[in-house]
């Protein structure tokens, strides 16, 4: 990703600049809709940086119900859902809305707020712990990457996923 739509480094430099960034809340069901309201909010409402709510079925694992909100959504020409169905529409879906801004966009930080607020099926916690153990496992065989410390990492996801560290989260 360039680094002109990087997040965190946005957010970095802003810091170090002690400068405010504006960066509303958004999430609408279709692809083509958000990419529309996320260039807008780029273009013309000047935001830093860009959001991707998403929306409460996804949030609350009822993926089903977010496919429902979705073909109401393209039945009526109008977002059915509180926001943006990201698991639903997948890896290329979510890729497409990044490759059509020039800010960068954060999707909000949704599984965090969810454990605060017990609306995440905390059954999930263990398997994203292991696909993050696999995503490291893959990444050490993938130049530029394999010059990562394994164990460093491992260590790492061990402590963010202990028990104390989701009591405190």
């Amino acid at each position: 990703m360039p680094e002109s739509k990087s997040f965190s480094q946005k957010l970095a430099k802003a810091k170090k600049e002690r400068k405010t960034l504006i960066q509303p809340r958004a999430g609408v069901a279709l692809i083509d809709e958000h990419i529309k309201l996320l260039q807008y909010l780029q273009d013309k409402g000047e935001a830093d940086l860009l959001p991707t709510t998403i929306d409460s079925y996804t949030r609350q694992n009822r993926y089903e119900e977010a496919e429902v909100g979705i073909k109401e959504s393209i039945r009526t020409q109008k977002s059915m859902l509180n926001g943006f169905p990201a698991v639903n529409h997948g890896v290329y879906g979510c890729r497409s809305i990044i490759e059509n801004l020039d800010t960068p966009c954060n999707v909000l930080n949704q599984l965090l707020q969810g454990m605060n607020t017990g609306s995440v099926d905390m059954e999930l916690l263990p398997q994203m712990q292991q696909a993050a153990g696999e995503i490291i496992s893959f990444l050490q065989v993938t130049p530029p990457f394999s010059r990562l410390n394994r164990s460093y990492f491992e260590q790492k996801l061990a402590v963010i996923f202990s028990e104390k560290y989701m009591e405190d989260a």
